[in-house]
């Protein structure tokens, strides 16, 4: 008997009995086969900090790995009393993004025992400042998490504090101006970095880029001046997208003699708003090795 037949079975049992289900019990039993091998996910279904602890407390539900509640109405005091529960000591995976937290809901996770694990934790748009930030940052329980998602949210100058060795940082539109970003690519401890749609006329001042980093997402930016990171060092670096950033025929012909375009393997610069000279600069300084993308 398939998995919906059986839910729709129980559900219609539990009716006639006269006890119908609670929102969080057919949660549960719509996700257990998930649950049983230690995954679970509530996304975009308006769960709140009660019906949180209600979950956690169900004893059907066991040891988690992976947890996801996006896009949720969760607040602060639904991150200290998810904290709280023994059945997420061993998460290697943790998406709260979209949840109305804030800095008070990321300083308690900040100072949990519950981070010690996890290897990816996004917290994209949870209404977090550079206080949030600094306090994830500074926290013990941070140094192992490969890739973390801060974007959507003020982050700003608190930014190069998370640029610890990691594979991914994320910070899509989240306040970073031209000086954060040049610390973030000179000092950065990240392979992959995405900056995407924050405001970055130029990155004046940058010297070099950190051999850490080999994948840097700048599109949306504003970038119009590519010339302080087209002469500085990046030997790491392998793939860049720079896609609608305003570079004209001058950026994409700067970009055609950086330093670092022989051993980059990918670049995208779509809606550079270059003309055919542009264009074809870069693709002839480019050659015809696969990886270069100028149109749709």
């Amino acid at each position: 008997m398939g998995r919906r037949v059986l839910l729709a079975v129980v559900l219609t049992v539990l009716a006639c009995a006269g006890s119908p289900m609670s929102r969080v019990q057919s949660l549960i039993v719509e996700r257990q086969g998930g649950i049983e091998r230690g995954t679970l996910m509530v996304a975009s279904a308006k769960l709140t900090d009660a019906e949180l602890a209600e979950l956690l407390a169900d004893p059907r539900v066991t040891a988690l790995s992976d947890l996801s509640l996006h896009h949720n109405a969760l607040t602060s005091a639904g991150i200290r009393t998810a904290i709280a529960s023994p059945k997420l000591t061993r998460l290697a995976n943790l998406n709260l993004s979209n949840n109305p937290i804030g800095d008070e809901g990321v300083r308690a996770l900040a100072g949990s025992e519950v981070l010690d694990p996890i290897l990816t934790l996004s917290l994209a748009g949870v209404g977090a400042t550079e206080a949030g930030a600094q306090a994830l940052a500074e926290s013990d329980h941070s140094a192992g998490i490969a890739q973390l998602d801060l974007g959507f949210q003020p982050i700003g100058r608190a930014a190069p504090l998370l640029a610890t060795p990691r594979k991914a940082l994320l910070l899509q539109k989240a306040g970073i101006d031209s000086q954060t970003a040049v610390a973030l690519l000179q000092t950065g401890q990240v392979a992959t970095l995405k900056l995407k749609e924050n405001a970055i006329p130029t990155l004046d001042g940058l010297t070099s880029v950190s051999p850490a980093l080999t994948a840097l997402d700048l599109g949306s930016c504003g970038l119009t001046d590519l010339s302080a990171l087209a002469t500085a060092p990046a030997p790491g670096l392998r793939s860049l997208h720079l896609d609608y950033n305003p570079l004209g025929d001058e950026g994409l012909e700067v970009l055609a003699r950086a330093t670092w375009l022989p051993t980059l393997e990918f670049l995208s610069a779509m809606g550079a708003q270059g003309g055919p000279a542009g264009r074809a600069a870069l693709r002839s300084a480019w050659g015809e090795r696969p990886g270069l993308t100028l149109e749709r």
